[in-house]
């Protein structure tokens, strides 16, 4: 049986809300987030979630450091058993446990143009039209610009963003939710292992794809340059406590 995007919506965010119970304390007590300013995140009306893009995780990261159900964006292997969101680990359970929570949870799979020669005669047009049905039904939907993770962000703060979010949120009359994530380096071996930063968000009406994109970089890269002035901060205050605790040994 079909059912209607508003049952759907009722249907996976419940699943959402229950999930997140179990999975938010693990991820606080396995990473440490620092959330800055969730307090911005719009209460009413539909919101597109607009994150950079440096981990598999980022994703999980907000979903547990927000409130409100949202509908993410995933890559089609996430939903077919060949991948999965445990450091991209590819047993076969936990390939299978990520396909059926992120179906349980209303995720929407996404081809990208690199990948459509693994899924020939399959393309993105229902999973555009779901993500549109959830805007205008008042929902959220999560998606990455960018389009995939940024391997080597000490090269560019942002990859070259798609406009697919955009339009997308033009389409819903929706809020853009911008977003910088960054994971602090591994050699600081600090207790926080990422910066998730919510910038201020604004609405698309009014604008043009193109000044929403720009809004939207100009907006995330403040976001993660602030979170490096902090990453830098956490690491010299690290610095000078094992300095401290050396001389009191």
């Amino acid at each position: 049986m079909k059912l209607s995007i508003n049952s759907k919506m009722f249907l996976t965010e419940n699943v959402y809300k229950l999930v997140r119970v179990p999975v938010k304390p693990c991820v606080k007590a396995t990473f440490r987030p620092i959330v800055l300013n969730a307090d911005r995140i719009p209460t009413t009306g539909p919101v597109v979630f607009a994150p950079n893009h440096r981990e598999t995780l980022d994703a999980f990261l907000v979903f547990c450091s927000i409130k409100q159900p949202v509908h993410w964006m995933a890559l089609k292997r996430f939903f077919t058993g060949e991948d999965s969101i445990f450091d991209n680990n590819k047993n076969i359970v936990l390939c299978k446990m990520t396909a059926y929570a992120f179906r349980s949870i209303g995720a929407v799979p996404i081809i990208r143009d690199q990948d459509k020669d693994k899924y020939p005669g399959m393309d993105n047009v229902k999973s555009l039209k779901d993500f549109s049905s959830y805007l205008k039904a008042g929902g959220s939907i999560g998606i990455f610009p960018e389009g995939t993770t940024n391997k080597n962000p000490k090269a560019r703060n942002l990859l070259p963003a798609k406009m697919s979010a955009f339009n997308l949120a033009k389409d819903g009359k929706s809020w853009i939710q911008p977003i910088s994530i960054v994971w602090t380096p591994q050699n600081l071996n600090l207790t926080n292992k990422v910066i998730i930063n919510f910038r201020e968000p604004f609405k698309v009406e009014g604008k043009t794809c193109n000044d929403i994109l720009y809004q939207w970089v100009e907006t995330v890269n403040a976001g993660i340059e602030e979170n490096k002035r902090i990453i830098e901060q956490l690491s010299e205050i690290n610095e000078m406590t094992s300095k401290e605790t050396k001389i009191k040994k």
